[in-house]
C-alpha cells in the first residue's frame, strides 16, 4: 500500500524527471545550432569566426549572470552574426574592430532578450 505522501514524492519525482528531459533536449538542441553556426562562420571565413566567438562570450556571460535563458545564448550568436556581414581580414586592427562591433551587437540583442523574458 502506498501511502498519500509517498505517492507525492512519484510524482515529484515523475514531473523532475520530465523537466530533467527538457533541459536535456534544450542543451542538444543549443549544441546543433551552435555547431552548424561555427561551421557556417568557418565557411564563411573572414571576420566571421571573430564575430561568432565575440557573441558567444556575450551571450554564455549574460546566461551565467542570469539575464538571459540558455537556449538565447544561440539566438543572440545567430543574430549577431546576421548582422555583421564577414569581411577579409588584412590586419589584426581588422579583427579588434570586429570583436567590438560584435559585442556591441550582442549586448543588444541580449537585452532585447531580457526584454521580452
Amino acid at each position: 500500500m502506498v501511502r498519500a505522501g509517498g505517492l507525492r514524492v512519484l510524482e515529484m519525482q515523475a514531473e523532475l524527471d520530465v523537466r530533467r528531459r527538457q533541459i536535456e533536449d534544450a542543451q542538444a538542441e543549443n549544441s546543433r545550432v551552435k555547431e552548424r553556426l561555427a561551421r557556417e562562420a568557418g565557411e564563411a571565413g573572414g571576420t566571421a569566426p571573430c564575430a561568432l566567438n565575440a557573441a558567444d562570450e556575450v551571450a554564455v556571460a549574460a546566461f551565467l549572470a542570469g539575464q538571459i535563458a540558455f537556449t538565447a545564448i544561440a539566438e543572440v550568436i545567430a543574430g549577431t552574426l546576421e548582422t555583421i556581414d564577414p569581411r577579409p581580414v588584412g590586419h589584426f586592427q581588422d579583427l579588434f574592430e570586429c570583436d567590438a562591433r560584435a559585442r556591441e551587437v550582442a549586448g543588444g540583442l541580449v537585452e532585447a532578450a531580457r526584454a521580452t523574458a
